[in-house]
């Protein structure tokens, strides 16, 4: 038995990079994935590969800054395999680093949406079933960017977390 068998995964920023990468894991090991991205070019490419490996994957067009598409995104799990058993926020964008005081209004806001409205909107949806059920995971994924500070191009220092 694979160790996903019969679990039933949401990936956002499942398009490109680490989120891609956990789509086809999963799915090789018996997830039905529900793919979440912006671009939908590369989901279809994704579920392409997936599909052609043997494994299910069900696309769906996600931005996580719109808590509509975050509610479409849960409904489609829970509507077409009856439950939802993994949520991987993974979806991120960056500020491209600048200096504080460089960063405009529209970039921090559009930050803040995606990197922590969004995961904390789909944890709540995915919550309300995981608490019904008694079971769940949530993996959220951050970059080196929320511990590692950067003024005029140069690493002040690392902060720890606690």
């Amino acid at each position: 038995m694979k160790k996903l068998e019969n679990k039933v995964s949401i990936i956002t920023g499942a398009g490109s990079g680490m989120g891609k990468a956990i789509s086809i894991l999963f799915a090789a090991e018996g997830s039905k994935v529900i793919a979440a991205d912006i671009n939908q070019e590369r989901l279809d490419a994704l579920k392409k590969e997936v599909s052609e490996s043997g494994g299910e994957l069900t696309t769906v067009l996600t931005n996580v800054a719109k808590e509509e598409d975050i509610e479409n995104m849960i409904k489609m799990a829970t509507t077409k395999y009856g439950t939802l058993d993994i949520l991987v926020n993974n979806a991120g964008v960056m500020d491209n680093f600048g200096p504080v005081g460089e960063v405009d209004n529209s970039m921090w806001e559009k930050v803040m949406k995606v990197n922590v409205d969004g995961p904390f909107k789909a944890m709540r949806s995915a919550v309300k079933i995981f608490l019904e059920k008694k079971s769940g995971v949530i993996i959220n994924i951050c970059s080196i960017g929320g511990i590692k500070v950067v003024l005029q191009e140069q690493p002040i220092q690392q902060v720890s977390m606690l």
